[in-house]
């Protein structure tokens, strides 16, 4: 009995929280009316991934395990033009409702439909907010910390501006900073927040700070869930942070980068006398 018990805590504790999308709706024929049997493949557009599903007697269907990123749909159907969406962005864990109706034809005709389309994120009521790859690529960090881009999103305050930047669980951790980067979210406090990265549990569990910080430059983007969350996220009375790192895709790629902070080229603060040379960067004390 004893080693039963072990065995479900250890399942409990190595669970994961996808941060796939799923793309789900309903094919149906001119006049409206589900059409069953039809083929539905999801191709990624930055990977050889491919989904495919298969419409219900309704017409409904479902397509999960779908990383963040660009996608084409494809629907095909005996006795119906073959049915193509060129591009559907799917974000961190978002639940997609698309419907297709198909047209009368053969499947050598192609109906293209082109640019982005407006989606019904079907998911369950939530309170959250999404950082896409091009703002972590274009906003300055001066850590260089994905956690520092979650204060721009509604509810989420970082703990310098509440005058609470050290308390008795945490403070400066090697290699993550100041924890005082852990924000507070709907006044929570700011050890109340979970971690994700990938879908794996990325919270260290004795001061609820993030364990690993990936480089920027590796990360697709995140989502902060900031209340009314679902209940695999229980144990987070704040937020849940869902990191998701980039992809690899089918040619061997790569990039070089240069990030220059010389205070040399700092310009002067809004109250610096002008005629004097720039004050020194301020530094974080903390008090015991």
């Amino acid at each position: 009995m004893n080693r039963l018990f072990c065995v479900l805590v250890c399942a409990v504790a190595l669970s994961a929280q996808s941060p796939d999308a799923v793309l789900s709706g309903r094919v149906v024929d001119p006049s409206g009316l589900g059409v069953p049997g039809a083929e539905v493949r999801v191709k990624a557009l930055n990977s050889l991934l491919e989904r495919s599903a298969q419409s219900g007697p309704d017409g409904a269907f479902r397509v999960g395990a779908l990383p963040a990123g660009p996608y084409q749909v494809r629907v095909e159907h005996q006795g119906f033009a073959t049915y193509e969406l060129d591009r559907v962005t799917l974000q961190v864990r978002q639940v997609v409702d698309l419907d297709i109706r198909l047209s009368l034809g053969g499947r050598n005709e192609t109906v293209r439909v082109q640019g982005q389309l407006t989606l019904v994120d079907a998911a369950p009521a939530g309170v959250g907010f999404t950082v896409a790859e091009a703002q972590i690529r274009q906003l300055p960090l001066i850590e260089r910390n994905f956690i520092t881009l979650a204060t721009l999103g509604p509810g989420v305050v970082p703990r310098a501006l509440t005058g609470f930047v050290h308390d008795t669980l945490n403070d400066v951790q090697p290699g993550r900073g100041a924890t005082a980067l852990n924000p507070q979210i709907n006044g929570t406090r700011s050890t109340a927040n979970t971690f994700l990265l990938d879908g794996i549990q990325n919270t260290d569990g004795n001061i609820n700070a993030f364990v690993v910080s990936p480089p920027l430059e590796s990360v697709q983007e995140f989502r902060v869930q900031a209340s009314a969350t679902s209940a695999e996220f229980g144990y987070a009375g704040g937020g849940v942070i869902n990191v998701v790192t980039r992809s690899g895709g089918p040619r061997f790629h790569g990039g070089v980068f240069e990030f220059l902070r010389n205070q040399a080229l700092d310009a002067h603060g809004f109250f610096d006398p002008p005629n004097q040379p720039k004050p020194a960067p301020a530094q974080l004390v903390l008090l015991r």
